[in-house]
């Protein structure tokens, strides 16, 4: 049985998780631990939160989010008050969209400028499409069409090919979603910024 190798591995990533000297290395522990989706866990998860790396509070807060989902938006919602970037940013930026209404476009936008050319905001652009069709607002969803765009467009040359496609994906689902909702405004502002 694999059973005593799995309480062990277990054992093994709480203790990396709470005492690795490596932040990669206590992130990737509790991004384990998160896949368990144990309550045993939750104690480690809400403390790591607040770790001064982004990536372990990143990871962390998602694990969290994962479990108790009341949980991760409370905390989310106050660590959203503090500079943060990396995966944290991220992660707070997904669980307010998730979570959030209209009024935290403001938030959303700004923190999804703000990224560097990272994996987490390549994919984070679908997810912001997703958001922009909650608001609602035809001018939020152009002006966050348009920061969508200007990321696309900032991607090194060499890039664009394996990149774009993923972004003008959420692009094209976004316009389908805004027509399939009535607001054919914004859905034909959309399919102006298509290649």
């Amino acid at each position: 049985t694999l059973f005593p190798y799995t309480t062990l591995f277990r054992s093994k990533a709480v203790e990396m998780a709470k005492k690795d000297p490596s932040r990669m290395v206590r992130a990737a522990a509790i991004d384990y631990l998160g896949m368990q989706r144990s309550e045993v866990f939750k104690d480690l998860f809400t403390s790591a939160c607040y770790d001064s790396s982004y990536t372990v509070a990143g990871s962390a807060l998602s694990a969290l989010t994962d479990l108790d989902s009341a949980t991760g938006a409370k905390i989310a919602a106050a660590l959203s008050k503090q500079p943060s970037k990396g995966k944290l940013n991220a992660v707070l930026i997904e669980n307010t969209i998730r979570f959030g209404d209209a009024s935290s476009y403001d938030f959303i936008m700004s923190s999804f400028k703000a990224m560097g050319l990272t994996m987490e905001k390549i994919q984070m652009t679908t997810k912001i499409a997703d958001f922009l069709v909650k608001s609602g607002n035809t001018v939020s969803i152009k002006e966050g069409v348009n920061a969508i765009v200007d990321f696309r467009e900032s991607i090194p040359e060499a890039y664009k090919p394996q990149i774009s496609p993923m972004i003008d994906k959420g692009l094209i689902s976004l316009a389908a979603s805004l027509d399939k909702a009535g607001n054919k405004e914004a859905a034909n502002f959309v399919t102006t910024k298509l290649p």
